[in-house]
């Protein structure tokens, strides 16, 4: 297994600015971020960043792929922890909205990688 680390850290700052802007302009917009409105958006920049970063990594195998959208959520839930949490105390980065989040940036890789073939 060859994994990427300095992509998988890059891609996951990546992907963290994408929604954080993304929930921003909802936030701006005077929607709740929180509500189905905000979650699914979330989730759905999440899969896009991912699945877009993901196609820019040469990923050997299924198991280098799965490790490079572990190391991309890490650096994700890394950040939410350091900076979304400042903006937000209340922010729960296990919620269950946010662990299908952390899920779909573990397994898009792998998806990406199959649909590459």
């Amino acid at each position: 297994m060859n994994i990427d680390f300095k992509k998988g850290i890059i891609n996951g700052v990546i992907v963290y600015v994408a929604v954080f802007m993304v929930i921003s302009v909802l936030i701006a917009l005077k929607v709740d971020a929180t509500g189905l409105l905000g979650q699914v958006s979330g989730v759905a920049t999440v899969a896009i960043a991912a699945y877009l970063l993901a196609q820019k990594v040469d990923l050997k195998d299924t198991a280098a792929a799965l490790g490079y959208g572990v190391v991309t959520a890490v650096v994700v839930l890394a950040l939410d922890f350091l900076i979304t949490k400042r903006f937000n105390p209340d922010f729960n980065p296990f919620a269950v909205n946010m662990l299908v989040g952390y899920a779909v940036i573990v397994l898009v890789p792998t998806v990406a990688k199959q649909m590459k073939k």
